[in-house]
């Protein structure tokens, strides 16, 4: 009567060796392990009937499952696992959309500042070929002018005249193949390091064209101002050379008045 319920009490120990969750490999080879079931299915003081009922119950129970059952907790890892690859496809997209943007409005800027390159260009030749045009009258008002006063320092003796003379972007992407994920955002990066040279380069030029737009609407200004010196200096001189002439005349005419006066 023992020996063969010591022989029925045997299955007790199946239940236990089969509702053990073994390693599950799941997505990137990730293993997941389960608790070990870990009851105490032979109590000193219970029925041996009540321990084979048990027994058969979890042996059936077992066989419902089937073989390889998926626990609940390796399920919830594997939805973390894909929530997370997803928030890293979407992060991935979000930031070559902001590289493309910031390519995109580096280019623009760019554009933008050739236009303006294009647009000071011929205002800057404008300016430079009206101040050489200047600078040849006022050297030639300055030879008259120089002439001029020789004429009257000559004229009232005096021979000691002299004449007065310019999103790090890091993509946080999943990507098989990372040595070309890794050259593709090395390309990437250099593009937008040029682009970025490029527009700092185009911004100096600019500023550099817009400065001397700025001088030479000064340098034509001082020249305007410096030949209406001119003009009018020598305007006074010839009026003072007409007004000697005049003088002269009006003297030379007295004169002969009185000598044909006295003579007659």
């Amino acid at each position: 009567m023992a020996s063969s319920s010591r022989h029925e009490a045997r299955p007790i120990v199946q239940p236990r060796v089969a509702t053990d969750c073994e390693a599950l490999t799941v997505g990137s080879q990730k293993v997941i392990k389960e608790e070990t079931l870990t009851e105490n299915f032979c109590p000193k003081n219970q029925d041996i009937q009540s321990l084979v009922g048990e027994s058969s119950s979890n042996i059936a129970q077992a066989g419902n499952r089937g073989p390889n059952p998926v626990p609940e907790a390796s399920q919830m890892d594997t939805e973390k696992l894909m929530k997370r690859m997803e928030s890293n496809r979407e992060a991935s997209r979000r930031s070559r959309l902001r590289k493309k943007q910031h390519v995109e409005q580096l280019e623009r800027s760019i554009s933008f500042t050739e236009m303006d390159l294009a647009m000071i260009s011929p205002q800057i030749a404008y300016y430079q070929n009206c101040n050489k045009r200047l600078e040849m009258k006022n050297n030639e008002m300055r030879k008259r002018l120089v002439a001029a006063e020789l004429d009257r320092a000559y004229e009232d003796g005096n021979m000691n005249f002299l004449p007065i003379h310019i999103p790090f972007f890091s993509p946080y992407t999943l990507i098989a193949n990372r040595e070309s994920a890794r050259r593709s955002w090395l390309r990437q990066k250099e593009h937008t390091a040029q682009l970025e040279i490029k527009r700092e380069l185009l911004q100096i030029k600019l500023s550099n064209m817009y400065q001397l737009r700025t001088y030479c609407e000064n340098e034509h200004r001082r020249l305007l101002m410096e030949n209406n010196q001119l003009r009018k200096s020598l305007a006074a001189v010839e009026f003072e050379k007409d007004k000697r002439l005049v003088m002269e005349n009006i003297l030379f005419r007295e004169r002969s008045a009185a000598f044909e006066f006295d003579k007659a």
